[in-house]
């Protein structure tokens, strides 16, 4: 905790404080008489809405309010005074301390004379010494924002001890008592207080929220039982509706690719080709994040329970939908990269994928895997930095990484391999063809690969560096805590760095159907495609319309390697098979200019 000015405004007012104590100490029922030299105040019974009322004991004991202070005052300098995030050790007995402080027990004290002449008068009990050396003891963290004079053997302005160790001898000035215009003086001695016990309930400085007892662990703790309010921003208003409009742009738009990429490859398509399945799994990916990111910013403060200052879990029914929606996305569509990926790579080695169904088999688990036993496991929830629900957890939780890190990484990996090996032989056809058309087809594809990598590269390293900067988080927005406490919220900005790194993992996360259209939908071949569709020329001939008919293909990855290695008028020719969905290949033959070797 960082070490403050020592002439600061609060201080000054701690400062202030003690000498109104000191110097302000003493009640009276009329202006006949003066305590120590100075005039007397009231005694009054504290009501249940005063900070102090649960530690005044016994309930309903009158205090002594000093002359020309009042009670409102006095709350809010105890309020002020306590709105450090004091942590447990210390909270209760400065409590104590500044209570016993502010509210003295209040004395009835009567003055006799012997001759039938009595003065009621009001004297206060100061806090016993004990009181104030538990206060300053468990309070060792935060000595440095007391007054530097401060002790507990401090003396009053009157040379009374401030806390003394049993009692207070008082100096009373009795005004003209006896009618001659005289003063009589006389002393009282009056025990100190120690009797103030129990604790404050919701004591917590703003804009903090006492939540004790908590049954479950998505509350961010601040200190002790003081936790972060929900929703709470990390930056201000204009960069926090600047991530959700980028977020909701994004998902929009990847919503409408992932469409187009189901119709054009799961029901425009004769059959289904691997080409084909590997697309779809990329836009059902990119489908399911955009349907779960509607969810939560459809919804004003979705993160937030009805529990102040806790973030919903998958308790909390729609978090367990949307955290599940997440997950299958963000699985899903990794995956189909990969598949993708593999697909690119045997396209251009003119290679049919062997044993394909073992593939599906072998996905579709990992898929069911690491989405259900999260979920069975009540591990979906909202976090502090995100809009939505995903698996929680941190760097000492292995949930998040056990059930996604654990298979994104080598899927990553297959990615790069592939990608880098397709690069390869790109290179090595087109110093032999040296075709435009397919030096940008294949740019393009290459292009769209390099950037899933950044991507999913980016979005994996992001989750690693937030759970490095997990304690200087928190730490900067407990001294910004502190700041408003003793300047002000208008004097104090919550400086959390890493704003743009934020901004770039809403864009990588939200931009995967758009990629995938990019790559996969802007060509020719989409056009052609559905002149070639069963479906597509079912449905024109309803409304009158007829393609001309041509030769019907497959699916897409004939397009697409027509577009990798294009067709030419000499006379050597590679054979090529392409899976399907049921299992069967078909074949087509493409003449190239690739001289014989």
């Amino acid at each position: 905790m960082k070490v403050l000015q020592k002439h600061h405004p609060m201080l000054m007012m701690l400062s202030l404080t003690l000498v109104i104590i000191s110097s302000l100490l003493f009640g009276i029922v009329n202006s006949s008489y003066l305590i120590d030299g100075q005039q007397p105040g009231t005694c009054q019974v504290l009501t249940s809405s005063s900070y102090c009322y649960p530690l005044v004991s016994p309930q309903g004991q009158p205090v002594y309010i000093p002359f020309n202070v009042t009670i409102d005052q006095i709350e809010t300098n105890i309020t002020s005074l306590l709105s450090l995030p004091l942590n447990d050790e210390c909270l209760k007995p400065a409590q104590l301390l500044l209570c016993s402080m502010y509210y003295n027990p209040c004395n009835n004290v009567t003055i006799d004379y012997g001759n039938g002449t009595t003065t009621p008068i009001l004297l206060p009990s100061f806090p016993c010494f004990n009181v104030c050396e538990t206060a300053f003891q468990g309070c060792s963290d935060y000595i440095q924002y007391l007054p530097p004079n401060f002790k507990c053997d401090m003396n009053t302005s009157s040379g009374q001890q401030q806390y003394p160790q049993y009692q207070t001898s008082f100096n009373i000035t009795l005004e003209n008592v006896t009618g001659t215009g005289e003063n009589n003086y006389t002393t009282e001695l009056i025990q100190c207080n120690d009797k103030y016990t129990g604790n404050i309930v919701g004591s917590c400085p703003i804009p903090l929220i006492f939540a004790p007892n908590r049954s479950k662990d998505t509350y961010y703790t601040i200190s002790d039982n003081c936790v972060l309010p929900c929703p709470f921003q990390l930056w201000n208003e204009s960069e926090e509706k600047a991530i959700k409009d980028v977020s909701l742009i994004l998902s929009v738009l990847s919503f409408v690719c992932s469409v187009f990429l189901i119709i054009f490859n799961g029901i425009l398509p004769n059959k289904i080709s691997t080409t084909n399945e590997s697309i779809l799994y990329v836009a059902l990916g990119a489908l399911f994040l955009a349907i779960s990111q509607f969810q939560n910013l459809g919804q004003n403060n979705f993160s937030c329970s009805e529990d102040p200052g806790r973030y919903v879990t998958q308790s909390d029914v729609e978090c367990g939908i949307n955290g599940f929606l997440f997950q299958l996305g963000a699985i899903l569509g990794l995956f189909g990269w990969g598949y993708a990926s593999y697909d690119f790579y045997r396209t251009i080695r003119l290679k049919s994928i062997e044993k394909i169904r073992y593939i599906r088999i072998v996905i579709w688990s990992l898929v069911a895997l690491m989405c259900f036993i999260p979920f069975a496991g009540q591990r979906y929830g909202s976090t502090l930095a995100t809009s939505g629900c995903w698996i929680t957890g941190d760097k000492n939780n292995p949930w998040p990484y056990l059930f996604f890190y654990a298979e994104a990484i080598p899927t990553v990996l297959i990615i790069l391999l592939f990608t880098g090996l397709t690069t390869q032989k790109l290179y090595s056809v087109y110093k032999q063809i040296q075709s435009q058309s397919m030096l940008l087809y294949d740019i393009k594809l290459m292009v769209v690969m390099v950037l899933i990598i950044f991507n999913s590269t980016f979005v994996l390293s992001f989750k690693f560096y937030m759970d490095k900067q997990t304690d200087d988080i928190r730490s900067r927005i407990a001294d910004w805590v502190q700041c408003i406490a003793q300047n002000g919220e208008s004097s104090c900005d919550l400086n959390i760095p890493d704003y743009s790194l934020r901004i770039l993992q809403v864009i990588t996360t939200n931009s995967w159907g758009i990629l995938g259209f990019i790559a996969f939908a802007l060509d020719a071949s989409s056009l052609a495609l559905i002149r070639q569709s069963n479906r597509a020329n079912k449905l024109l001939k309803y409304f009158g319309w007829e393609f001309k008919q041509t030769k019907s293909l497959t699916g897409t990855g004939n397009h697409r390697l027509s577009k990798i290695i294009p067709s030419n008028t000499a006379t050597t020719s590679i054979g090529s098979t392409s899976s399907t969905s049921d299992g069967t290949t078909s074949t087509i033959t493409i003449q190239s200019n690739v001289p014989n070797s």
